[in-house]
Order: C-alpha cells, then structure tokens, then sequence
C-alpha cells in the first residue's frame, strides 16, 4: 500500500526563505550575536564594538545547542551548521533577546562549501519558530563591510591574523607547560586583550604585550621533543573543542605535540 505523505506535493509556504544579507536597519543600531566557532570570535566583537555596534560573544556550544540544532535541522546538512543553528536558537531564548535588533553574524566566505548557504536555512528555521524579524549577516557581505566602513576590516583582519598565530602557538606549546592550565589562562586573557584593543586602539601595542607575556610561561626543558601531529580538514570541526570531542586534548594526552591548519588559508575574503 502506497503510503500517502502528509505534506502536499510542489512549494510549501514556509519554504519561502526571507531574502538574506538584507538589513533591516542602520548596522550600528543592530544588536549582535557572534558564535564562538573558535577564539577567532574575539575579532569579530572586537571589531564590531570598534565600529561603534552592541555584541554579544555566545557561549561555547554545548549539548544543549547541538541538541536544539539537531532538532531544527532537516538532517542533510554539514555538521557546522547543526552546532552554530543550535547557538542562534539558544540565543534567541536568552534574557534580552529581541529579533527585530537582533543580528546573528558569523563567517562566511565565496567557495566551494554549504557555508554560504546556512543563512538560507536559518531563515526557513527562525520564519517557522516566529522569529523571522532577526537578521543574518555575515563578513563577506560586501554592503556590510561598506556601511561600517574601512577601518572595521582593516580592524578584523588584523585581529584574525593576530589570533591566528596566537592559536597556533597556544596549540603547539600547551603540552610543554610547568604548571598545568598556565597556558590557557594566558592565552584567554591574550584573546580578551586583542579584542579590547581592536574595539579602543592601540592594537599593535597590545599584540606585542600579548607575545611577552606568553614567552614568559615557564616550559619544561623538552620543548618540540614529541611527535608532531598535524590537524586538517573542515574549519569549524577542526578548531572547536565541542566539534571535535575535544581531539587536541586527547593528543596531548597521547603524548603528542598538536601542529593544527591556519584559519586564515582556508577563509577566501
């Protein structure tokens, strides 16, 4: 017996997919949301609060998030998208939250990826929840990048860059330390000092704070003795601890000094 499907066939209203990169507002009176896919986050706030805009940084994912990305998404999507649905959806249920000033902003890039495309399927999403007044908004966007003006991406690929390495090095270093812990301690604190200083000025200085204080860790005396394991592969399953059931950590336990990819080779601007 030839089973009957409950959904009409041919296009269905809620398919409808509110156009996206389309502000609704001047973008300095939106309220930002910023995932935290990486510490790369750091610069997007940074530079968003330098532009003189309202940012919010998210929360890491958590199974909450991943829970309620799950259950929003039609289940044929890469895994980046599932976890940065679930971080949107949790932020809209957070104390404050109003989807006509809010914007949901996040990385994209023009190429060969469905990382384009998620601002699509969000909007389906938020449209059948009710909340198809928030706007999605990415780097990319060219009219984005023209209203806030040269010096926000002069500041956010500064601030990019600067992470960038501090990552790598964070990453390379953290299984060399005396006291456990030490190195990521530092390297937050490095990650609020550059998006402090991408907001108020004085970046190049602050950089510069950032590598003295990092050289001070104290290591143990076999630093680059282990073998090195290099990580490659999607962006955000590579570099985010939730997407990556915590690899990095278990390589380090595993004896192993952690060599991961730039995010800045994969990101075509």
């Amino acid at each position: 017996m030839k089973r009957k499907s409950a959904r009409p066939a041919g296009p269905f209203k809620d398919d409808q997919a509110r156009p996206v990169w389309t502000a609704t507002r001047p973008l300095r009176e939106y309220t930002y949301y910023v995932p935290r896919f990486s510490d790369h986050a750091h610069a997007f706030v940074g530079a968003l609060r330098g532009a003189g805009c309202r940012v919010h940084l998210l929360p890491p994912s958590d199974d909450e998030s991943y829970e309620l990305g799950l259950r929003h998404a039609y289940g044929r999507e890469c895994h980046p998208y599932i976890a940065l649905l679930g971080d949107l959806l949790r932020a809209a249920r957070s104390p404050g939250f109003v989807p006509d000033e809010a914007c949901f902003y996040g990385p994209s890039y023009m190429g060969p990826c469905l990382l384009p495309q998620y601002p699509t399927a969000m909007s389906l999403v938020l449209k059948r929840l009710g909340l198809e007044h928030v706007t999605l908004l990415n780097i990319a966007d060219p009219p984005t990048m023209a209203e806030l003006g040269r010096g926000y991406i002069a500041r956010l690929v500064l601030g990019l860059l600067a992470i960038d390495r501090l990552h790598k090095w964070k990453v390379e270093t953290e299984g060399y330390e005396q006291t456990p812990g030490e190195v990521a301690r530092v390297h937050a604190q490095n990650l609020q000092a550059i998006e402090d200083a991408l907001a108020s000025g004085g970046f190049f200085n602050t950089l510069r704070q950032c590598v003295a204080r990092f050289k001070r860790i104290p290591l143990r005396p076999d630093v680059g003795s282990r073998p090195k394991v290099g990580v490659a592969g999607d962006i955000y399953t590579r570099i985010n601890p939730k997407a990556n059931d915590h690899l990095y950590e278990r390589l380090r336990a595993g004896g192993f000094e952690v060599w991961t990819s730039c995010m800045m080779i994969d990101v075509s601007w």
